[in-house]
């Protein structure tokens, strides 16, 4: 199976950022239009966006509207949206802003039982697990934290849990110095 690589656009007050090593205050600003940033990934041959509302991951506000502007302007594409999606309700809401699928990751490592309610109510193709690592730990609420277990600590039955998809994602990924291409990426 070849791997299916998604572009991605990590949302922040309303802009496409990157930040180092997950550290709010290093935002990068690569677009001041993440619809516009959408539709050229998508012009550019992308079949899938990956999406992730760092807001909402910090502990802010939900930016349901603008997941709903890029899910319009990527259609055909598919966008699967991930941070700060820590219950039930912020999953439905995040589905219904125009969300293809969701990603959980801090519910994934606080929450584990979250995974199989969400599947549960939205199915198996709608809920992915994704966990990222930092300094050897699970790290969580918009890697503020890395208190969470170990990769060999947390081995979550995904079968119980009900996530078809799911992957580890560790910080040279995004420092581009390599690419982690973990079990079970996240691929339609």
């Amino acid at each position: 199976m070849i791997p299916q690589l998604f572009p991605a656009i990590d949302l922040l007050e309303g802009c496409a950022v990157r930040l180092h090593k997950g550290e709010r205050r290093s935002a990068r600003i690569y677009s001041d239009d993440p619809a516009a940033q959408a539709r050229a990934f998508v012009e550019q041959g992308a079949s899938v966006l990956h999406v992730v509302d760092l807001d909402a991951a910090f502990g802010g506000k939900r930016q349901l509207a603008l997941i709903g502007e890029i899910a319009r302007a990527a259609a055909p594409a598919l966008v699967q949206v991930g941070g700060g999606i820590r219950d039930l309700g912020s999953a439905e809401e995040t589905l219904r802003a125009g969300a293809w699928r969701i990603i959980l990751g801090t519910a994934a490592v606080e929450k584990p039982s979250l995974a199989g309610a969400a599947v549960a109510m939205f199915g198996p193709d709608k809920v992915a697990c994704g966990v990222d690592i930092k300094d050897g730990r699970a790290a969580t609420h918009g890697w503020t934290e890395a208190r969470g277990p170990s990769a060999a600590e947390y081995r979550p039955d995904k079968a119980l849990l009900g996530c078809k998809k799911s992957t580890w994602n560790i910080p040279r990924e995004r420092l581009r110095s390599a690419h982690n291409i973990g079990p079970g990426l996240l691929a339609p």
